[in-house]
């Protein structure tokens, strides 16, 4: 576990509640200490005392995270988006239109232009979008 530095807290001492949130959040995930723990050494050098190395309790602290990173797709991947009923666009009236229309089980975001399109899951699959009107085809 490294120790963080006393110009570091010195800095944290000095900064307004939000910002000391932000920045103890960086510097603790920076040195590898928990937040409580930089608390603690704050606090203590504020009110005039001494810091002191905390318990080394920190040396099996491992920051979570708060997100997912995704992950990443082979080039010329197609992105796919959840729900893909909420996506049944009605373009065309048309029976022809509207028996195609009842075969999309699948919704991806146009390469091109981002607009999420109904598609079946029959591959390859040749896409017009309505919106750029540019063509994709699709292998998996």
């Amino acid at each position: 576990m490294a120790s963080v530095p006393m110009a570091e807290l010195q800095a944290l001492s000095r900064m307004d509640d939000y910002d000391r949130m932000l920045a103890m959040d960086r510097v603790a995930r920076q040195y590898g200490v928990s937040v409580a723990n930089l608390e603690k050494q704050v606090s203590a050098l504020s009110s005039g005392g001494t810091v002191q190395e905390m318990p080394a309790n920190d040396d099996l602290y491992v920051p979570s995270k708060t997100y997912s990173e995704p992950s990443p797709q082979p080039a010329g991947a197609p992105t796919y988006l959840e729900n893909a009923n909420k996506f049944r666009m009605k373009y065309d009236p048309s029976e022809e239109s509207v028996s195609k229309q009842s075969q999309v089980n699948q919704a991806i975001l146009c390469p091109h232009c981002s607009v999420p399109l109904g598609i079946p899951a029959t591959r390859p699959i040749k896409v017009m979008c309505p919106s750029c009107m540019q063509e994709s085809t699709f292998y998996n």
